[in-house]
């Protein structure tokens, strides 16, 4: 015997599904109760959120407070940005109940993170580099990624060099961007080949190859000097807003605040009421200083990691896009070479695209609690979102009852 239920049995029943589905999200929002930069470990020290957090030059360690309310073994991360959007610090901890967890963010742990990333863009340049040899198609996607690695490279070598080294780690971050450079370049010479220059092909996969050889060699020196980096000061950043580090606090892999400081011994500009500071990081401070994207990863399997790279797998325009970068920075850098790049540059469209249509636009990937939130302030437009849809449903779901109690 069938059993009927009645339209207000399911409309509860479905209303009962939506607020048990949106309570776990709505939990996970509260579970950050405060995020806050300090100069030690103690939350009695923490900078207020409505000052600037700048430390002097000689910075050795800041801190990154968390206070957390009924984490229930929660991974619960912090991830520190340099401008240009290079990784400098990532560390994620389980969490338990309710406390105040301290991240020591330190030069030392900066310069073992940019090493750890410099040998991850070295190894998937490498692959792609052999991809662009031994394929028989999609070689200059493969040459895009190279060329897209090689960009990061130079400008992690720029963060490198704005340290004060050793005198090993500072002889290894200077040929590191040399050997960089000169990669970007032979990357770029695929501009204008086709699927039927497959010799040629070849013998740029060899040119790449070699000077990742040369790579390999500058990161290695840079790995060895990792005990040089104890006592390592922060690298000092530039006294303007939006120059700072981002610090970012993530849940789960998820952006749930974040904050900004900077490490200067020079005067920072007050914002004004009427002129409020710039976001943290707008779509040109996501680029390198040349304009090239920045490609490095979190370490897979880390906090937050993307996954890691997949030969083959980018989209074209994205490759395509690379290329264009690159040489557009290489003419940058070499006057001479203007003319003949933008020609190439302006002849190559994105596959896919009609001819002479501009590349797509770079921009940075992010949350919605993530860089581009003010600093001192907190992120809570997700969680806002969601709240809303849900009120409308349950105002939908009252005039639904209503209209069919008055046909009952």
């Amino acid at each position: 015997m069938s059993r009927q239920h009645s339209p207000l049995r399911i409309l509860g029943l479905g209303f009962l599904l939506a607020s048990v589905g949106v309570l776990p999200a709505a939990a996970q929002g509260r579970l950050i109760e405060g995020f806050a930069i300090s100069p030690t470990d103690q939350a009695k020290d923490a900078i207020a959120d409505e000052s600037l957090a700048k430390f002097p030059a000689s910075t050795k360690t800041v801190y990154a407070l968390v206070t957390y309310k009924g984490a229930r073994n929660q991974q619960v991360g912090v991830v520190v940005t340099a401008p240009g959007n290079i990784r400098v610090y990532e560390r994620a901890f389980p969490l338990q109940g309710d406390g105040t967890k301290a991240y020591a963010i330190s030069g030392q742990a900066m310069y073992q993170t940019v090493v750890e990333d410099l040998a991850e863009l070295a190894d998937g340049a490498r692959d792609n580099a052999e991809m662009v040899g031994n394929q028989q198609r999609g070689q200059k996607d493969y040459a895009g990624l190279v060329a897209g690695s090689a960009a990061g490279m130079v400008s992690t070598a720029r963060l490198l060099k704005g340290w004060q080294l050793a005198d090993r780690a500072e002889a290894a971050a200077e040929d590191l961007e040399a050997r960089a450079d000169a990669l970007q370049k032979v990357a770029t010479q695929t501009l204008g080949l086709s699927s039927a220059d497959a010799a040629r092909y070849r013998e740029l996969s060899e040119d790449m190859l070699a000077e990742l050889d040369q790579v390999d060699d500058t990161v290695s020196a840079l790995e060895a000097a990792e005990s040089e980096a104890e006592d390592l000061s922060i690298a000092p950043t530039e006294a303007d807003l939006g120059t700072g580090y981002s610090v970012k606090v993530e849940v789960a892999g998820s952006p749930a605040d974040s904050l900004e400081f900077w490490v200067t011994d020079k005067a920072l500009p007050t914002p004004t009421a009427t002129e409020p500071p710039p976001p943290t990081r707008s779509a040109q401070d996501m680029a390198t200083p040349d304009g090239t994207p920045k490609v490095t990863q979190p370490a897979p399997g880390s906090t937050g990691a993307r996954p890691a790279v997949q030969v083959g797998t980018t989209p074209r325009a994205t490759a395509g896009t690379a290329i264009a970068q690159a040489a557009t920075a290489i003419a940058s850098r070499e006057p001479d070479r203007v003319a003949t790049n933008e020609t190439i540059i302006n002849a190559t469209s994105v596959p896919g695209g009609p001819a002479g249509s501009a590349p797509p636009t770079w921009t940075p990937v992010g949350g919605g609690g993530g860089a581009d939130a003010q600093p001192g302030s907190t992120s809570g437009g997700g969680s806002g979102s969601n709240l809303a849809i849900f009120g409308l449903g349950i105002l939908a779901l009252v005039g639904l009852v209503w209209w069919l109690r008055q046909r009952m």
